[in-house]
């Protein structure tokens, strides 16, 4: 790799693992268990867990890596079931980054331990809890190791931070233009990855045709798709939370950035004027993330290079594959650096072939798109629930994310429902559609995510809510009313005899299924209605 790319600096952080067997040693030694398994609330899960030791050996041991390791370190869990290619956790359990510069030896290991202890708690919580049912794995199945890894960045003042991050997948569920499913997909941002997994704005490009923006069609669009923040790691006043890289991580405007000279490759202008983007800071107007150096002039390879690490990737795996990167552009008189986080295979798709969906005539059906994620056929469906677009409000998306909630409780553990609802589910703008975790959907396995004509989002890609949906194989429709022929027939949801509703939602209970029929292969899907099932 380094022959292709003589220019970069290519390389694997540094990294140690604590093993599974030192987890199996905490959970035992503090009898930790029956608790474990019992309890409801995650504060109080978090909590016991702190008031826990370590085994001694293991506190020995990290006392020896800090007498060593003093950069910022990313502490990472590494579930057995995390990187299973049948069932994948990934972003499930929680990822911690600390500083490590305090002057204090006690203090850094004291953070070093916590993070540690709340990995360990984080296989407990509800929603690890939630996502295993739904699987039929159970958390006494896990083994938990985890993983002490450089965290890759650069000092900026009182900040740390790599010049971008990113994820990239070998295959594209929502390939547009003359893009296949084969030629992957990247997501990129400013800052530390954690916007990318919330599955806010960020970069969304194909390695193959960088210079494919769709998210960028129009000035206004611009506007609305740029990323608008990053985020960065506090070098002063830092303290180990109880909610992940909730608390380790600061967010900062764009403006901090171009302060420190962060963003000259990642940023065009919006000029005022005229709207035309321009590729210099030079100009006044609002700075859209575009990545145009590096994707359009190529002042960094990052799309030749992910191209290699992706076919790499498939190649050692023997199946599709997901990486994390960062990246540290170091001006002119370093190279750059390109450091590859972890890469997993992509979770198994196992479905029975589909029939071909483009012959279904429309009248049979209850939703067609043609951008779906999925394949095969789902006939054990009997409920629907769904937001009624004549009840949707932009302003209360919290509101149904806990309305969501509750109808989803009421479903038991091998009873499934078909979701449907607009703009981006999992979302962390409440204002770009309905901002549920995976509790609050964990028996849903058919999602729809439509648009609507004043209300239209481009399709979720935040990579823990996409993963959830890949690894439990859950059917996902995004409906364009404006494109691919796609269609939904609210009137007919509206016509069917209500079972339970909400402000917001209705609840469907058919005698007979319905039947969801996914194409993998060209990425379209119908689902019918119960009675032509």
């Amino acid at each position: 790799m380094e022959a292709k790319f003589p220019d970069v600096e290519i390389r694997v952080p540094n990294m140690g693992v604590v093993g599974t067997d030192y987890f199996d040693e905490f959970m035992s030694m503090n009898n930790l268990w029956i608790f474990a398994l019992r309890a409801k609330q995650d504060k109080r899960v978090r909590l016991k867990f702190l008031s826990c030791e370590l085994p001694s050996e293991l506190m020995e041991a990290l006392k020896t890596y800090l007498e060593k390791v003093k950069h910022p370190l990313a502490i990472r869990s590494s579930g057995l079931l995390e990187d299973s290619k049948i069932l994948s956790l990934a972003g499930v359990y929680a990822t911690f980054m600390v500083p490590n510069n305090s002057s204090s030896f006690d203090e850094r290991l004291e953070q070093l331990a916590n993070s540690i202890k709340l990995i360990y708690a984080s296989m407990f919580l509800q929603e690890s809890k939630s996502l295993m049912a739904s699987s039929l794995h159970t958390p006494e199945q896990e083994k938990m190791a985890v993983i002490l890894q450089e965290l890759v960045g650069q000092v900026n003042g009182d900040y740390y931070y790599p010049t971008f991050s990113g994820t990239a997948l070998s295959m594209n569920y929502y390939p547009i233009s003359y893009l296949k499913r084969e030629d992957g997909i990247a997501h990129t941002a400013l800052g530390f990855g954690k916007i990318i997994m919330e599955g806010d704005r960020c970069l969304r490009f194909s390695p193959r045709y960088p210079s494919i923006l769709p998210q960028f069609y129009s000035p206004e669009a611009m506007l609305e798709n740029s990323q608008r923040y990053f985020y960065a790691l506090p070098l002063k006043s830092f303290e180990t939370g109880m909610d992940s890289d909730d608390d380790d991580l600061q967010k900062l405007g764009l403006e901090v950035a171009e302060s420190d000279g962060s963003i000259r490759d990642l940023a065009s202008v919006l000029t005022g004027e005229d709207n035309v983007l321009r590729e210099s800071l030079q100009y006044k107007g609002p700075r859209i993330i575009t990545f145009a150096n590096i994707l359009k002039w190529k002042t960094f390879p990052l799309a030749n290079l992910l191209v290699e690490f992706l076919k790499l990737g498939e190649e050692a795996f023997g199946s599709p594959i997901e990486a994390e990167f960062c990246v540290n552009l170091k001006g002119s008189k370093k190279p750059p650096e390109f450091c590859l986080l972890q890469m997993r295979p992509m979770a198994s798709e196992a479905y029975r072939a589909a029939t071909d969906v483009t012959d279904v005539p429309e009248a049979d059906t209850v939703c067609r798109s043609g951008l779906i994620l999925g394949n095969g056929i789902i006939d054990n469906i009997h409920d629907v629930i769904f937001v009624d677009p004549q009840a949707f409000d932009a302003s209360r998306t919290a509101e149904i994310a806990r309305e969501i909630e509750e109808l989803n409780g009421e479903f038991g553990s091998s009873r499934r429902y078909l979701l449907i609802g607009p703009g981006r589910w999992g979302s962390a703008d409440p204002w770009l559609g309905i901002p549920v975790n995976w509790k609050q959907i964990s028996r849903a396995k058919v999602i729809v995510e439509a648009g609507l004509e004043n209300f239209h989002i481009d399709p979720s890609f935040g990579s823990h809510f996409f993963q959830n949906v890949t690894s439990l194989r859950v059917g996902y429709f995004t409906v364009n009313p404006k494109g691919r022929g796609d269609s939904l027939d609210w009137n007919w949801l509206r016509e069917q005899k209500i079972y339970k509703e909400t402000a917001h939602l209705k609840w469907l209970k058919f005698d007979e299924p319905l039947t969801i029929q996914m194409d993998g292969r060209i990425g379209a899907g119908v689902i019918l209605k119960p009675e032509l099932g």
